[in-house]
């Protein structure tokens, strides 16, 4: 298996556009800021985040995965790559102005999310920002089941409500958006309908990727380009990726 495969095994999926548009995205937050990247994965979305921030600190619990960022990134001066347990963070309190952690949440089990989440909130000023990325149970569920796939490694997966919640026992301000692409508005009219998302529980995973093509013009199913990835407040329940916004 290829080493982004390991870190991300969406990007095996064509996913890859997702996590890219995240980090992208957490830039804005990013300027002159210390910065904090939990769960660090390959290194690219810390990269990112070190043109812009005053410094990054990214960790991951896998040691040739840091041992690998750390030579292929050594040339960013204000960027740290360390071996640490997200729900073990070492650091003082308030070290960080933004922290962000993508595609993480899922893989802890309930006691360690909780551990986590109350690391993100003492190593967080006050003022500053945690964003935070996970699959939604409501899409995720049904899509796995249609399509035949099992993500075995997803031991933590929630609704929409469920992760606002659980983040509002930490955080005053919480903020959930949700990620997905962007439609045709024919389309986007028929999944905004989708409340319940029966489109899932319906419809076969080659029903679902034939009647996408038809309904995007398109003949078969493609990685989207990142003009092509949104994050809407609006039908979160229907979107396949839950984008946090927390603010200490």
């Amino acid at each position: 298996m290829a080493r982004d495969e390991r870190i991300y095994p969406d990007v095996a999926n064509g996913n890859f556009s997702f996590h890219l548009f995240r980090y992208l995205w957490a830039m804005r937050f990013a300027y002159d800021k210390r910065v904090l990247d939990a769960g660090c994965g390959s290194g690219y979305g810390a990269a990112l985040l070190a043109g812009l921030a005053r410094s990054v600190v990214a960790v991951d619990h896998d040691p040739e995965a840091i041992a690998e960022d750390q030579s292929r990134y050594a040339y960013r001066n204000n960027l740290d790559f360390l071996v640490q347990d997200v729900a073990d963070l070492s650091f003082q309190d308030q070290s960080f102005d933004l922290i962000v952690s993508f595609e993480v949440y899922e893989h802890l089990d309930l006691e360690n999310s909780e551990r986590f989440l109350h690391h993100l909130w003492r190593l967080c000023r006050l003022g500053g920002w945690v964003l935070l990325s996970t699959p939604n149970r409501l899409v995720e569920t049904p899509f796995l089941k249609s399509s035949g796939k099992s993500y075995s490694y997803h031991v933590n997966s929630v609704s929409p409500r469920e992760f606002k919640g659980r983040l509002q026992a930490h955080f005053g301000c919480v903020r959930v958006l949700g990620q997905r692409i962007k439609a045709p508005w024919f389309k986007g009219m028929l999944r905004a309908l989708d409340f319940f998302n029966l489109r899932h529980q319906l419809l076969s995973y080659k029903s679902k990727q034939r009647l996408d093509g038809l309904l995007s013009g398109r003949e078969s199913p493609e990685p989207p380009d990142l003009w092509q990835v949104q994050l809407e407040r609006s039908f979160v329940r229907q979107s396949g990726i839950l984008v946090a916004v927390c603010r200490k």
